[in-house]
């Protein structure tokens, strides 16, 4: 009850401060950490991650696999393969990592476009101030962050024992991530932007991970899976370059203007007591995410040029 009243409290506070102009007492919501309020969805998560990936990790091999459904991974993933003991590379790990992968980001994806776009409650369920952008609650978008959250975490263990995926990019993307939805998850901040910058970002991701399959495995001319995959590409380049470059700085030109104001003003200190620091971390963390995919979508755009040059 106290939590509910906390949270109209927010948005009255917000609305009147910044609509009318006038100086009012802020009462500091109640905050009680994502964190813990989201233990058993981060727990049950991160084991049906393990338990996903392990079970494709344990089927995926020649010997365990239907005839005629296993698929060996190219020459050069198997380079510390040892055909004295088996005849056929086995690579589960690339495999396991691609499906659970997939699983979570299409639904990372799906539901932040429609949070964002569809039933727009990233819009309505909090104030259109700064106050409510940054301070604002949404359960939805908690439940997003929290699995994203877990998710980076994940992705960077189970990385480690992939070296396709153990790169310093990609290993620094996942520790940003992770410490950024980290702090917003335990301290309550950023649910309107965490739809778009977790979720709508993603939607690049799911034709990305369906591309995927087809750079660690070899393709059959004609298939199915050749066809979409050669729909997805011009889906990833388009979502990406709108989603991830266009769309990203734009969003994070208006989350700087937020987090300035509330800096300047002390809304940060009056909301978050001792806790403003955090938003320093987010617009650091911003940037860094931000140049990366400047950095990835040159790459995309490179090839593009050599897909028409020929």
């Amino acid at each position: 009850k106290r939590f509910r009243t906390s949270r109209s409290t927010m948005g009255k506070s917000a609305t009147n401060g910044v609509n009318n102009g006038t100086k009012e007492t802020i009462v500091p919501p109640t905050v009680v950490s994502g964190i813990k309020r989201q233990k058993g969805l981060i727990v049950s998560c991160f084991l049906s991650l393990s338990i996903v990936y392990a079970g494709i990790y344990y089927m995926y091999s020649p010997d365990r696999m239907p005839e005629g459904w296993y698929v060996a991974p190219f020459e050069k993933y198997c380079e510390n393969h040892d055909y004295a003991k088996q005849e056929i590379c086995s690579r589960p790990d690339l495999m396991a990592f691609q499906v659970t992968c997939a699983l979570v980001l299409t639904y990372l994806g799906v539901m932040g476009f429609y949070l964002w776009h569809i039933n727009k409650r990233a819009h309505t369920a909090v104030p259109n101030t700064p106050e409510g952008r940054l301070f604002g609650f949404i359960p939805e978008s908690e439940n997003l962050i929290a699995i994203n959250f877990i998710f980076q975490v994940w992705d960077f263990l189970a990385s480690i024992i992939s070296p396709e995926h153990c790169t310093v990019i990609f290993m620094t993307h996942h520790l940003l991530a992770a410490i950024a939805t980290g702090c917003a998850l335990a301290n309550e901040y950023l649910h309107h932007y965490a739809v778009f910058f977790l979720g709508c970002s993603e939607v690049s991701s799911i034709f990305l991970v369906i591309m995927n399959f087809g750079q660690f495995f070899p393709i059959t001319p004609g298939s199915a899976y050749d066809t979409v995959r050669n729909i997805c590409g011009p889906l990833f380049a388009i979502t990406f370059g709108y989603y991830r470059v266009y769309a990203w700085w734009k969003m994070s030109y208006i989350l700087w203007s937020d987090c300035l104001y509330a800096l300047k003003s002390d809304v940060a200190q009056n909301y978050r007591p001792n806790k403003a620091y955090v938003v320093y971390i987010f617009l650091t963390i911003d940037i860094l995410l931000g140049t990366l995919q400047l950095y990835w979508f040159t790459i995309i755009l490179q090839k593009i040029r050599e897909a028409v040059m020929g």
